[in-house]
């Protein structure tokens, strides 16, 4: 079969259908079975192609699946998550909230209340420092692409050093090993643990227990259908410290006090849901709908998360359009304060983050 014919048979249904961007969908059909990437396609002019499946995977796509249940299955950051059709889609914005984990771990773990900023979207050639080496950082979060690396004396093993501004400092005991944070065992808290509530197909507590091996991660969700996915997906990475349990919220968690507590609980607001593209309308309503304004589920964690953080214990919550301020409201009367608010890729306020300051 010649990939041109097959591109244009595709884009050509997408276009009849009133598919947006017709073409980019074709891409990304061709793409996912032919298991290359979408500049690969067009450096084959013939290819062998199960032409049924290529069809059905059309038609789907035309009556309004999402691709994520067509192919079963979606890329969150750097991995590689199995889904399917009753489990809700991880968003990129969501991606933010577990950036911003990554750099309160770091922070806990370093025993520093500064920011430590890492190199993003690159892939450093390795570098040995000391017991420990640097491999892959593509997903550290640094405001500049541009760095390079130094070896550091007395209290610190690394110094990332930026174009502007003062560099970070790791303190030492501190480095990254296969993509992740590497410590010396004294250097750890003892029983470091994080939650994650309504972890649905498992992509923020598995992207965290990855980058984190030596802390504890506690997944729940009130939908037994994403807890088996999520056991899948934990086992395809092979990890061991992370754990699921069916909880509708705090419910069914056991009495302990974590360190970190994250969640993207459903905040559509009821009224809204009928105007949400048929895509989202695919994916199950318990994950989408939030109540009347939105913020059912995120008053309700506000408002019981202090009997399960740790004292100075974070919570990071992902919110929806607007939902900054009738959080703040509610968070008024906690016993926690709100860090910062962080916008998304479209300067939406999206990530809220609290810290826990007294018993």
């Amino acid at each position: 079969m010649i990939i041109a014919d097959l591109l244009y048979s595709a884009t050509k249904a997408f276009l009849n259908a009133d598919i947006e961007n017709p073409q980019r969908n074709a891409e990304i059909l061709l793409s996912y079975l032919l298991d290359c990437s979408i500049g690969e396609i067009y450096l084959s002019k013939e290819i062998e192609l199960d032409i049924e499946k290529f069809k059905c995977s059309i038609q789907q796509k035309i009556e309004g699946e999402p691709w994520a249940y067509i192919f079963n299955s979606v890329q969150f950051r750097n991995l590689e998550l199995k889904i399917k059709k009753g489990v809700f889609i991880p968003r990129p914005e969501t991606e933010l909230l577990v950036e911003e984990a990554e750099r309160i771990v770091l922070r806990w773990l370093g025993h520093t209340k500064h920011a430590v900023d890492f190199p993003s979207e690159e892939i450093m050639a390795q570098v040995s420092i000391g017991n420990f080496s640097i491999a892959d950082t593509r997903n550290w979060c640094s405001p500049s692409p541009k760095h390079r690396l130094r070896r550091a004396t007395g209290q610190a093993l690394l110094v990332p050093v930026y174009p502007v501004g003062k560099p970070k400092v790791y303190p030492t005991g501190l480095g990254l090993r296969n993509g992740f944070l590497a410590t010396q065992s004294t250097s750890l808290p003892n029983n470091f643990s994080l939650l994650d509530i309504g972890t649905g197909c498992g992509n923020i507590a598995i992207s965290l227990a990855k980058n984190f091996p030596f802390i504890s991660v506690l997944a729940t969700d009130i939908s037994k259908t994403a807890l088996k996915i999520a056991k899948l997906n934990a086992l395809r990475y092979n990890l061991k410290n992370i754990s699921f349990l069916y909880s509708d919220l705090f419910k069914n968690i056991p009495r302990q006090k974590f360190n970190i507590i994250v969640s993207n609980p459903p905040y559509i607001p009821s009224g809204d849901l009928k105007t949400l593209p048929e895509e989202v309308q695919r994916e199950p309503r318990s994950a989408l709908e939030g109540g009347e304004k939105g913020i059912s589920f995120l008053s309700k964690i506000i408002k019981n998360v202090p009997h399960f953080l740790k004292k100075g214990g974070y919570l990071i919550l992902e919110i929806g359009i607007s939902q900054d301020n009738l959080i703040k409201k509610i968070i008024v009367q906690s016993k926690l304060e709100l860090i910062k608010i962080v916008k998304d890729y479209q300067k939406i306020p999206r990530i809220a983050i609290l810290r826990k300051n007294r018993e």
